[in-house]
């Protein structure tokens, strides 16, 4: 039974997904041959998930500290109301901001900073401080990276079969 929520994929595209986020470079003839379809199928399904949105794009994952980017870093942002538009604007224009989020509760944004070093982290929190608006920053430094989903066919998988389940 298929929840109202659900993205439009079956277990075909779900399994060419996984295959996907496995290895990206693939050639879609082996990811054919290995589901047991075309390649036209593959090409098509490929086409439609992008056209779709649920495939964004195609990517490299690389290694932050093998580029020098040692430093992780997250920041909480609390802003003013009537500055929510424009700090959103400067925090994707900020050097080392990889990610940023709006998001619920005492604070408005969540940041995610790669930096070579805790001198530019120091950097960033000069450049979220002073941006007008913003009443606090809250930092954390990351010292080791725990998890990283690199498959979010996991986590769907997961969902589908009822995720945690409360009894």
């Amino acid at each position: 039974m298929r929840r109202s929520a659900e993205p439009s994929v079956d277990e075909r595209d779900l399994q060419l997904i996984r295959f996907l986020e496995d290895d990206g470079r693939k050639p879609w003839r082996q990811i054919a041959s290995e589901m047991g379809v075309s390649e036209a199928t593959v090409y098509l399904r490929v086409k439609r998930l992008t056209e779709e949105g649920v495939i964004r794009g195609f990517t490299v994952r690389v290694e932050p500290a093998k580029l020098g980017l040692k430093v992780t870093a997250f920041f909480l942002l609390k802003v003013r109301a009537d500055a929510t538009q424009e700090v959103r604007g400067r925090l994707a224009e900020t050097p080392y901001i990889v990610e940023a989020h709006e998001v619920t509760g005492p604070y408005n944004f969540l940041v995610k900073v790669l930096a070579p070093s805790q001198k530019e982290v120091s950097g960033v929190v000069e450049a979220l401080a002073s941006m007008p608006g913003v009443i606090e920053v809250l930092s954390i430094l990351s010292l080791d990276e725990v998890k990283l989903a690199s498959s979010l066919s996991q986590v769907y998988d997961y969902w589908l079969s009822g995720g945690l389940r409360r009894g």
